[in-house]
C-alpha cells in the first residue's frame, strides 16, 4: 500500500488495516537496470523494451520528483531502489497505454497550465519563467532530455490522475464501521500473557536422528550460497562542510557523477581495466559475497577487523546489481555508495553447491527447535486460552487467573499516547477487536506470541478523539480507493502481457 497520508494520519491508517491490509503485490522479477546490452530486456504490449529505452525512462523517475510529482511516481510503485525503477517504467507504459485506449488524452491547453500550476515553477503564487529555465538546464539537459520530457510526464499525470476519478466509484462508510473503529479512542485496561519462543528453546531438546532425517529429506535445499567478487572504481564526493556553498557542492556532486557515468559507459565500450587505466583510476576488489551483501569471514577475522565491511569493501552497495550481472554483461550501473559514487565489474562468481550434513546441521538444528518451541507454545495456548475463558465466565480476575504465567499487565492503555512503552500501545492496537472481559486467542507478538484478557475500555478520549476522529472515515475511504487502484493496475499489467527475456542473471 502506497502510504501518502500526513504524518499524524498515519496512525489512523494503521487502524483501518485491522479491516482492510492490502498486498500490493506487483511483479517483482527483476533485472538488472544498469547493466550494458543492446538486447530487450522486457517486452510490453509485444513491443521490445531495450536497455537503452529502460534506462532513460528509469531517469524519468528522477525527474518527476524534481517536477513534484511524488503522488505520480509513488502511484508508479516508485520508491527509488533499483527494483521500483522496473515497476515505474512498466507502469509508465501501462498508464499512457491504456489512456490511449480509454480515450483519455490531455490537450496541450490542459497539459500547459498543469505545468505552469507546479509549485516547483511558482513565485509568489505565480508561474516563474526563470525557475522553469534553471530546472530546464540543471536537471533536463545533463540527462539528455528537453522540453518534451516535461510535458510527456505532466500528461502522463493528468492520465493517470482521471483514470484514478474512472475509478472512484465512491466507496461508502457506514456509521457502524466509523463507530467500531472509534474504539481505538478508548483507553484499555486488562492482562496480556505472554509466550517468547526463547523461553521454550532451552526446554527443546533435538536429536542426531532427526537432523540427519530432515538432512536426507530436503538434502535438495541445503546449499551453501552463491558468492561473487566485484572489482570497483571509487569517484569520492567532497566532505561535507556545513560552511560550503551549497551551489559549489551540488556542482561538485555533480561532477563525480558525471565522471562515474563516463568510466561506466567507457567500461562497456574497451572494457573495465583498459578504462581504469585510460581514466588513471585505482582498482580495488570486494571479498566474495552473497546476495545479502555478507561476507564470508571467519569469526575470528570478523573480530579481529570489527566488521565485515571493514575488510570486504561496499558489498551492501553491490548486492542487489551484482547478482544480475553476467559475463556478456559485467558492468554495474553508477551507484551511489558512502561519500561517493562507484561502477564495478563482475570478477569472479563461486557457484553454489551442495551442503554437507556437518555444513547443514547448525542450521537445520535451529530450524527444528524453533518449530518445536513453536508447537510447543501452541499446545500450552490453546490450554491456557481455555483456562482464562472459563475463569473470565465465572467471574474471577484476570490478577487472579493468570497467577504463575508470564504476563504484562497494561492500565488504561493508548495507541495514541507517544509517551507510553512501545509494548502497551501494540497491546491496546491489538486489543481493538475485543470486547470488555473477552479473552482473545493466541495472537502474535513483537517477540512471540500473547493472549489478551481486555477487562475494560475506558471513555473516548475526547482530546484525540477532536483530532483524529473527523479523518477516520477520511482514511476509510482513501484505503478504500487505494484497493481498487492497486486491483485495477494489476489487471492492465497481465493484459499487458509483461515478460523479461533477459530476466535471471545468473552465472550466464
Amino acid at each position: 500500500m502506497f502510504n501518502l497520508m500526513r504524518a499524524h494520519q498515519r496512525k489512523i491508517l494503521l487502524v483501518v488495516t485491522v479491516l482492510t491490509i492490502i498486498a500490493f503485490a506487483f511483479f517483482y522479477t527483476y533485472y538488472d537496470a544498469g547493466s550494458p546490452g543492446a538486447g530487450a530486456v522486457a517486452k510490453v504490449y509485444g513491443r521490445d523494451l531495450t536497455q537503452s529505452d529502460f534506462q532513460r525512462e528509469a531517469r524519468k523517475f528522477q525527474l518527476a520528483l524534481a517536477l513534484g510529482l511524488t503522488d505520480y511516481a509513488s502511484s508508479l510503485g516508485a520508491s527509488g531502489s533499483d527494483e521500483s525503477l522496473a515497476e515505474f517504467v512498466i507502469n509508465k507504459l501501462v498508464i499512457d497505454h491504456e489512456g490511449a485506449r480509454l480515450g483519455i488524452q490531455p490537450t496541450n491547453d490542459e497539459i500547459k497550465t498543469a505545468i505552469t500550476s507546479l509549485p516547483v515553477f511558482q513565485t509568489g503564487g505565480q508561474f516563474d519563467p526563470e525557475k522553469y529555465k534553471q530546472l530546464v538546464v540543471n536537471a533536463l539537459a545533463p540527462r539528455g532530455f528537453t522540453e518534451l520530457e516535461i510535458q510527456g510526464l505532466v500528461r502522463s499525470s493528468l492520465i493517470l490522475n482521471r483514470l484514478k476519478q474512472l475509478l472512484d466509484v465512491a466507496p461508502s462508510v457506514t456509521p457502524g464501521e466509523v463507530t467500531y473503529l472509534s474504539r481505538i479512542f478508548q483507553p484499555v485496561s486488562g492482562v496480556a500473557v505472554l509466550f517468547d519462543p526463547a523461553d521454550y528453546r532451552d526446554r527443546v531438546k533435538v536429536t542426531d536422528d532427526e537432523i540427519a532425517a530432515t538432512f536426507k529429506a530436503n538434502a535438495a535445499n541445503f546449499v551453501t550460497p552463491e558468492l561473487r567478487t566485484i572489482r570497483y572504481v571509487r569517484f569520492e564526493l567532497p566532505a561535507e562542510d556545513p560552511k560550503a556553498d551549497p551551489k559549489v557542492r551540488i556542482a561538485a556532486q555533480q561532477k563525480a557523477a558525471d565522471a562515474a557515468d563516463r568510466f561506466a559507459t567507457r567500461a562497456t565500450e574497451i572494457g573495465f581495466e583498459k578504462a581504469a587505466q585510460e581514466a588513471g583510476l585505482s582498482v580495488q576488489s570486494t571479498l566474495p559475497f552473497d546476495q545479502a551483501g555478507k561476507t564470508q569471514l571467519s569469526a575470528d577475522l570478523e573480530k579481529q577487523v570489527g566488521s565485515s565491511a571493514d575488510l570486504g569493501g561496499p558489498t551492501q552497495t553491490f548486492a542487489a546489481s551484482a547478482f544480475t550481472l553476467t559475463p556478456k554483461a559485467p558492468i554495474t550501473p553508477v551507484l551511489e555508495g558512502k561519500n561517493e559514487f562507484l561502477v564495478g565489474e563482475l570478477a569472479n562468481v563461486a557457484a553454489a553447491r551442495p551442503q554437507t550434513l556437518d555444513e547443514a546441521r547448525p542450521a537445520i538444528a535451529a530450524q527444528l527447535t524453533q518449530a518445536a518451541a513453536v508447537r510447543t507454545i501452541q499446545q500450552e495456548a490453546a490450554a491456557t486460552v481455555k483456562k482464562l475463558r472459563d475463569a473470565a465466565k465465572a467471574g474471577q480476575p484476570a490478577a487472579t487467573a493468570t497467577a504463575g504465567l508470564k504476563t504484562q499487565p497494561f492500565t488504561n492503555a493508548s495507541y495514541f499516547d507517544e509517551k507510553a512503552d512501545p509494548a502497551q500501545r501494540d497491546i491496546a492496537q491489538a486489543a481493538l477487536p475485543f470486547n470488555d472481559g473477552e479473552v482473545s486467542a493466541l495472537l502474535p507478538a513483537p517477540n512471540g506470541a500473547m493472549i489478551l484478557w481486555l477487562e475494560k475500555r475506558g471513555p473516548v478520549d475526547a482530546k484525540i478523539a477532536d483530532q483524529f476522529g473527523k479523518e477516520l472515515g477520511e482514511n476509510i475511504l482513501a484505503q478504500r480507493r487505494q484497493v481498487l487502484w492497486v486491483e485495477w493496475l494489476r489487471a492492465a499489467q497481465q493484459q499487458a502481457g509483461i515478460s523479461f527475456p533477459a530476466a535471471g542473471g545468473g552465472q550466464g
